[in-house]
């Protein structure tokens, strides 16, 4: 009994939020790759899958890949990541809880923010219909004397399209 408390309360087996996975997999991901900022991360805890040509042309017809379908072993995360050739950097997390995620995201990029010796800018929310729920989108910009960046959260009440809620970042110099 002390032995499987004490293993449930080990780092190695801590549960963790879909919403805190999700943001988590966007920072290390996205950051590292647009900003060169790599945040603290087990990828022991996550399970990329490159989507095939097939799989691709079904669920994403008009774009080109890579798309990786991600899934977490200690939440209940499933994401669709993409660094684009244009140099963006995308997360759709498939289900979470829209408040969570807000949260975890304001967390990560106050932290983000923080390793590049940036500030930080939130523009105003644009809040659009889309079926009678309110889908918000934010756009933050992070400016650092030598390179800036622009990210952005999209969230929606309710899964559509496979997707609930988007992450973006791009470096805008």
């Amino acid at each position: 009994m002390i032995f499987a408390c004490v293993l449930a309360m080990s780092p190695a087996f801590a549960q963790a939020s879909t919403e805190e996975d999700g943001v988590a997999v966007f920072f290390n991901l996205c950051g590292g790759t647009v900003a060169a900022v790599e945040t603290p991360f087990d990828p022991s805890a996550f399970k990329f899958t490159k989507l095939g040509p097939d799989v691709l042309k079904k669920i994403r017809p008009t774009e080109e890949g890579p798309f990786w379908d991600v899934q977490s072993s200690r939440s209940d995360l499933r994401g669709l990541a993409h660094i684009w050739t244009n140099g963006n950097c995308t997360f759709e997390l498939v289900k979470a809880n829209e408040r969570a995620t807000r949260e975890a995201y304001d967390h990560q990029l106050a932290n983000f923010a923080l390793e590049i010796g940036g500030i930080v800018e939130r523009r105003p929310d644009k809040v659009t219909l889309m079926e009678g729920l309110p889908m918000t989108s934010t756009e933050w910009f992070v400016t650092a004397p030598d390179k800036a960046f622009l990210l952005g959260l999209t969230t929606y009440p309710k899964m559509r399209f496979m997707t609930q809620h988007m992450m973006l970042m791009r470096k805008v110099r």
